[in-house]
């Protein structure tokens, strides 16, 4: 992770500086993440995981009593949105797990999930989770097969495993309940890496939905060095392929998170072509999409055919036919129109064309109309979600974010920024210059992926960008406006969105924050003591409500956090930020997040 991502440090604030520590942490009704460990212990000791070192694997028994959940949660729950009932330790192990659920339960918080090795996970466990609302149950599995599962999972049971799963799965299903998800968690090491396809497999017959990877992050002292896919980028560049082919393939199974392909000239099999394309997506391709989709079975339409037509530019080529159909009806007999078109087969293009005739009339018949009725031909499509806001002013930097697709593979995301009159002749034909490239990650729109599961490479679909004022201007204060264009393989292009960005050094001007985890999240062990999340390595905790009277909103607004919340608004991060675990699956080309810690 290079200094640059953070931004050129902020103009000096005086007296009348704006209080962005405490505007962008509010604790008001559901606005943070509350981890809380329920309990210290783990029943296995797997060769990558801090239980394999003595003394943490024996360690006294810390299990958080329900007398003191109960006051935690009076505390906390009211300000959560989403409560994790695990934090690297087994919550399994608690005596009191089922007691804390019920707890949980009157708090009604809107996302409630833990992380289990699974091997604890008894019926009456079980029926907790589907009576106290539990909505998603992540379970750590490093092996798709008995003997992998086992050589690094020590201690457990790849049977019992899969008989736990199957239990909780099939009462979900004879309830006639959709919640709870249930998502495997993969550490991908050398060890496992060949069976990555089969998880799918495996996860197939066990009711898993989602399978979320990362790589080994290794401790000193545990010899995993050989583990690391670090060793050879090509090699897991090939797998991961393969692991995103049976993806694409599967009918049941989404993937969720996973690593970046290492920047390696790989070669790989050819990519398996989907068996069949809905034809409705050509047609529906240029609509705005919002980042909430909702897939709904095989005519699964996106939540956002509400928004505005996109793209907005006159002087593109893709977008006069579906503004010329919007102008001859009402939008909501253009939407209907688009949501039945959904319900056609492949095979029914003549009638789509009848259907598209009757609705524009002939005067709309050119070859574009001709192309844009056969999918393959259609331009990439997607949407500009982060920042949501039309126009935003910023102080250094800007998180851009968003997904975008194409009949053919999306080969790269431009962010473009519109010229100015010191630019000369350099812009394009369309007045903008190129910043950079987005970056496309994997794994991180699973609710594009289930709205257009024929796409190819659906599970690559979301892009961000980090701008910073420097890519563009040294001015003091200026503004821009911001295009992103997505561009597939047979050279299409298509604008998928716009921001209007105002620079400035003024203090009303937002902040870049390169990591909000400080900002919107809190995690509190299985004695009490509060940090701000478990990746963040602090030396002390910064506070305590073991005490009855201690207050978690004074810990929220002390200075322990108000410190840490200000290092980062001035880019001065401290060093547990620089190799922090969350980034490592986005920067998989610096060799700091390999290093053994």
């Amino acid at each position: 992770m290079s200094r640059s991502m953070y931004g050129s440090s902020p103009k000096a604030a005086g007296e009348s500086a704006h209080d962005w520590v405490r505007e962008l942490a509010p604790l008001r009704e559901r606005s943070i993440k509350a981890i809380i460990d329920v309990s210290n212990k783990c029943n296995l000791r797997c060769r990558m995981c801090h239980f394999s070192f003595d003394d943490v694997f024996h360690q006294p028994a810390q299990h958080m009593r329900p007398e003191a959940f109960t006051r935690l949660a009076a505390s906390i729950l009211p300000h959560a949105h989403t409560l994790v009932l695990s934090a690297g330790n087994e919550p399994l192990m608690s005596p009191h797990f089922v007691e804390i659920l019920k707890i949980a339960s009157h708090y009604r918080v809107p996302e409630v999930y833990f992380i289990t090795n699974g091997q604890l996970l008894t019926k009456t466990t079980a029926e907790a989770i589907l009576e106290y609302g539990v909505t998603q149950v992540q379970i750590s599995a490093d092996g798709s097969t008995k003997r992998t599962y086992e050589y690094i999972r020590r201690g457990a049971s790849f049977e019992r495993l899969c008989g736990n799963l199957r239990y909780l799965s099939e009462r979900k299903k004879a309830l006639g309940r959709t919640l709870p998800l249930l998502q495997f968690n993969v550490v991908l090491m050398r060890s496992n890496l060949e069976e990555l396809d089969t998880y799918v497999d495996l996860a197939e017959s066990l009711g898993v939905e989602w399978i979320a990877a990362r790589h080994l992050l290794q401790m000193s002292g545990l010899g995993m060095e050989q583990e690391s896919l670090n060793h050879d980028h090509k090699f897991a560049n090939y797998q991961f392929r393969r692991f995103m082919q049976r993806i694409d393939r599967s009918e049941t199974v989404t993937v969720v998170t996973f690593p970046d392909f290492f920047d390696v000239a790989d070669a790989v099999e050819p990519r398996e072509e989907s068996a069949s394309i809905e034809c409705t997506h050509g047609l529906a391709s240029n609509l705005g999409q919002s980042r909430d989709l909702k897939p709904d079975g095989p005519a699964a339409t996106p939540s956002g055919l509400d928004a505005p037509i996109l793209p907005n530019g006159p002087d593109l080529n893709h977008r006069n036919e579906t503004s010329a159909l919007a102008s001859h009806v009402r939008r909501s007999v253009y939407q209907r129109v688009l949501r039945e078109i959904c319900r056609i087969p492949r095979n029914c293009r003549r009638l789509l064309h009848r259907l598209y005739r009757a609705i524009a009339g002939p005067a709309q018949q050119t070859q574009r109309t001709l192309t844009l009725l056969r999918p393959e031909c259609a331009p990439p499509f997607g949407c500009f979600d982060l920042p949501p806001e039309a126009s935003v002013h910023s102080n250094n930097a800007i998180h851009l974010e968003g997904w975008a697709l194409s009949r053919k593979e999306v080969a790269y995301i431009t962010i473009e920024r519109e010229r100015s009159p010191a630019d000369g002749e350099t812009a394009d034909s369309r007045g903008f210059i190129e910043i950079g490239r987005a970056k496309i990650i994997n794994g991180s729109r699973p609710d594009v992926a289930r709205v257009y599961p024929s796409h190819p490479n659906s599970w690559r679909s979301g892009w961000a960008f980090e701008l910073r004022r420097e890519m563009i201007s040294d001015k003091e204060r200026f503004e821009t406006m911001i295009r992103v264009v997505a561009h597939d393989s047979d050279g299409n292009c298509a604008d998928i969105g716009r921001r209007l960005i105002v620079f400035s050094r003024e203090v009303e001007a937002k902040p870049y924050l390169f990591c909000a985890r400080p900002f919107d999240s809190v995690f509190v062990d299985s004695v009490g003591n509060v940090r701000p999340y478990p990746d963040c390595r602090v030396e002390a905790p910064f506070g305590s409500l073991l005490n009855p009277a201690a207050s978690f909103e004074e810990i929220w607004r002390g200075k322990e956090f108000t410190d840490l919340r200000q290092r980062i608004i001035n880019r001065d991060p401290p060093s547990m930020c620089v190799t922090c675990a969350h980034f490592i699956n986005r920067n998989v080309d610096d060799p700091a997040y390999f290093v053994p810690r």
